[in-house]
């Protein structure tokens, strides 16, 4: 196995992002690697306050996140299609294994809705760990 320097975790903000950023921690500790998190929101046709407010709000949000990490972490906001910016990150900041969450809808529904882990999961030239945001019990199911 290869040694594992740098883990992106790809976060939505959907209530399963704490596992993702758990279990990537715990590979970052074992493997004494950096984290670094990123967002990826859509483009606006032009800078406008809202903007620059969401991007404000969702970095506050990751650094939340970074909080209580024991491990080397930054994070950054991207704006772009969301798969293809997370790859691109990766690339970018030439990490060893993206690590993103999952919601575990029923595989019909992925299919006909599409999904961002999925995709990364087609496209990134390194190897994706995709993390069930809560188990069934937590989700409702």
């Amino acid at each position: 196995m290869r040694p594992v320097r740098h883990i992106l975790v790809a976060v939505d903000f959907d209530q399963g992002e704490r596992r993702a950023v758990d279990v990537a921690a715990v590979i970052a500790e074992r493997f004494n690697a950096t984290i670094t998190l990123v967002h990826v929101m859509y483009p606006s046709p032009r800078v406008t306050p809202i903007w620059i407010q969401r991007r404000e709000d969702a970095e506050l949000r990751l650094q939340n996140l970074l909080a209580p990490l024991r491990v080397t972490a930054k994070c950054m906001v991207r704006f772009g299609a969301p798969a293809q910016e997370i790859v691109e990150a990766a690339q970018t900041l030439r990490a060893d294994i993206v690590v993103v969450g999952t919601h575990g809808r029923h595989r019909a529904a992925r299919a006909f809705l599409g999904s961002v882990s999925e995709e990364v999961m087609r496209t990134s030239p390194v190897p994706v760990l995709t993390v069930l945001g809560a188990p069934p019990d937590e989700a409702g199911s």
